[in-house]
């Protein structure tokens, strides 16, 4: 290891909110958030490492994670890869791990739910409420009453109480994600998505946590169901069209899966496809439901959210790699 970079910031917000509906609002925000960057070395290949932690508390949030397990796990990320061989390429089984693996609905399905979108014809979910988008496992939520979640708030940038929203159910489209000049424009119900960095912005339709709902499943013989595929554990940048659902990401920590086994590292992996095309192959749910904090930029605006999910398989994605 020849460098390790951490990153603490604790912010503290009083927000008050009234409007000529009759709302006034006021909430004491504290947030709080640590990422860790590890750098290894071997000969000239150089790999990083990357964990972060955040809370809507304060330093309690170090009561949920210790800061030595998160530059533990940074390290060992970091460390593994040196060890990676080249990624395959072409169309394969993959299983996409649990908490950040969300990243993908959150990019390429997420944003086309947010109904500015759909007013603007810029989302492939347009008139698609009551049809089946998904499998019937794939269950969707937007949540931002979520205790101490990055995510959460209790009312939105326009005074209206958080909520939890039913995106997906069974893999049948439920909602979009409202504000208040969405929901009146659409004749639909107020959903408290309405956010905004700070006064100076106005508000627009934004997720809060957005996750896939786990179901019975256990991880390990999800695994032990491929025979050849990839385990995409973490995420680098991507690209997404948000009006197509089309991406690319890049696999920060991924690993071969042969004969049902987590085998080597790979290095120089990409997953490519298409956001609603994945929600159609995602075969099995598992159990084990986790969050990954992050923050999103849209309308020149940035602001917090998390993604979860638990592991899943997808039946196939193409995966672009260097070795045939």
């Amino acid at each position: 290891i020849i460098q390790v970079t951490s990153t603490l910031s604790d912010t503290r917000e009083e927000i008050y909110i009234a409007n000529s509906y009759g709302a006034f609002s006021f909430e004491k925000m504290v947030k709080t958030f640590l990422a860790v960057n590890v750098v290894a070395r071997k000969g000239k290949d150089i790999r990083t490492g990357y964990k972060s932690l955040a809370r809507s508390s304060g330093y309690e949030t170090f009561d949920f994670k210790n800061p030595k397990s998160l530059a533990r796990e940074a390290s060992k990320i970091a460390v593994n890869m040196l060890d990676a061989v080249n990624a395959p390429a072409g169309e394969l089984p993959v299983v996409v791990g649990p908490a950040f693996g969300g990243v993908i609905f959150h990019e390429a399905c997420g944003h086309g739910l947010e109904a500015d979108a759909i007013l603007k014809g810029a989302s492939v979910f347009k008139d698609k409420i009551g049809k089946k988008i998904a499998t019937s496992m794939v269950t969707a939520i937007d949540d931002s009453t979520l205790d101490y979640h990055w995510g959460s708030y209790k009312f939105d940038g326009e005074g209206y109480p958080s909520s939890k929203t039913v995106l997906i159910k069974d893999g049948i489209l439920q909602s979009y994600i409202y504000d208040l000049r969405t929901s009146k424009k659409l004749g639909a119900k107020q959903t408290g998505n309405g956010r905004r960095q700070s006064f100076r912005h106005v508000p627009v339709p934004r997720m809060s946590n957005t996750y896939i709902e786990s179901r019975d499943e256990d991880s390990g013989s999800i695994i032990k169901s491929v025979n050849k595929g990839i385990y995409a554990r973490e995420f680098a940048g991507g690209q997404v069209d948000p009006a197509t659902g089309d991406f690319v990401f890049g696999i920060s920590e991924g690993y071969l899966i042969e004969n049902g086994k987590i085998s080597f590292p790979i290095k120089d992996a990409t997953l490519i496809g298409n956001g609603p095309d994945i929600l159609k192959k995602i075969e099995v749910v598992a159990s084990d439901l986790d969050f990954a904090p992050g923050f999103c930029g849209k309308s020149g605006q940035s602001i917090s959210n998390e993604v979860g999910q638990p592991t899943i398989k997808v039946s196939k994605i193409t995966v672009g790699g260097t070795e045939n």
